[in-house]
Parts: C-alpha cells; structure tokens; sequence
C-alpha cells in the first residue's frame, strides 16, 4: 500500500508541474528601451506559440507624456505558417497614476494588418469599461500594427497600459499518461483492500 500511494503522490506532483510555466519577461518601455517608438525598440515582437511560458506576449507601457502622444506596437506570431491561425486570450487594461480612469479618460487600441493597413479590431477603454478581455482573439500569420492612444488627459498625466496575449497550456502527454497510471495504481490498491 505504501508504494501505491507513493506513486500516486509522484504521479500529482509531476501532473501539477506539468501545467506549470517559466517565467515570461514582459516588453516593458523603461526596461529594455524608453518608448516603444524609439529606434532602440524592436521594430517588430515575435509573439512565443511554444505554451512553455504562459503568456505569449506582455506589452507594458505609458502615454500622454509630452511629446508621448502614442505608441506603436507591430508584433507576429513567426511561428505561424501561411493559412494558419492561432487562437488566444487578449486582454488590455489601464490606468492614471496606478488609479482606475475617471470620467472622460480613455485608452483606445487600434489593431491593424501592417501590410495592407485594413482594421482588424478597435478597442476603447474607459471609465466604465477599465478592462477588456477577448477569450478567443484568432491571430494569423501576418504582421499587425497596434497604436495605444490615450485621450482625455489632462495636464500633466498620462495612461499606464498592460495588453496581456496568453495561450491555454496544454498538458504533455507523459504527464497525462503518468497520471493515468497513478489513478490505475490507486484503484488497484482500493479493490484489493476491499477484498
């Protein structure tokens, strides 16, 4: 019994490392270069479809700084071939000074296809709607532009943006498989103490 429940243990601990994720380090303005729009800032994001980190992009940023009127993100899944699609969660949020935007105050996030320029999706936050979450935004394999506009500031304030792009993890199938095999292990053990 003892080496039944043995494995049963190591089968959850390993089932429960399976679904965990690396450490992502996020595009952040400040950290690796000032301004999304400085020339020391990619000109392009590659966006990570591994699933070995948990998200597939972090974009962190601030707008409405003199002469900071907006910022323009092109990123790709380089991944991805032609034809093929990509679906993940895409989430945007913002605020003034580490405070939820007041009434009048608004983020908008304008996503392009870079080549052709035609609208692929516009998204307004404001004081009512701080937050947006798409569960199932599909992604192709072209180039996309995203321009972060804040609007409605005043004087001397400006908007901090987080725009999150995650994929669900997929379990490995050794780690299913194991755990499998514990429950199995389990169950045997039940019956034959039953018995």
């Amino acid at each position: 019994m003892k080496i039944v429940t043995r494995c049963v243990a190591s089968a959850s601990l390993l089932f429960g490392m399976g679904s965990a994720h690396a450490t992502f380090m996020p595009w952040q303005e400040g950290l690796f270069f000032p301004d999304f729009d400085e020339p020391s800032a990619p000109v392009a994001f590659g966006l990570d479809d591994s699933r070995f980190y948990e998200y597939a992009g972090v974009f962190i940023g601030n707008v409405g700084k003199a002469g900071d009127n907006s910022d323009t993100i092109n990123f790709s899944w380089p991944a991805l071939t032609r034809g093929e699609q990509i679906s993940s969660s895409f989430s945007v949020r913002a605020a003034v000074g580490g405070t939820a935007l007041s009434s009048g105050q608004q983020l908008q996030i304008v996503i392009v296809d870079a080549q052709s320029s035609s609208l692929i999706r516009t998204i307004n936050l404001n004081a009512a709607q701080p937050s947006y979450t798409d569960p199932a935004f599909v992604f192709d394999n072209r180039l996309y532009r995203m321009t972060v506009s804040p609007l409605g500031l005043a004087g001397a304030e400006s908007m901090d943006y987080s725009i999150d792009v995650m994929l669900a993890p997929v379990p490995e199938p050794a780690t299913s498989m194991l755990m499998a095999a514990g429950i199995g292990l389990f169950v045997l053990a039940r019956r034959r103490q039953s018995a």
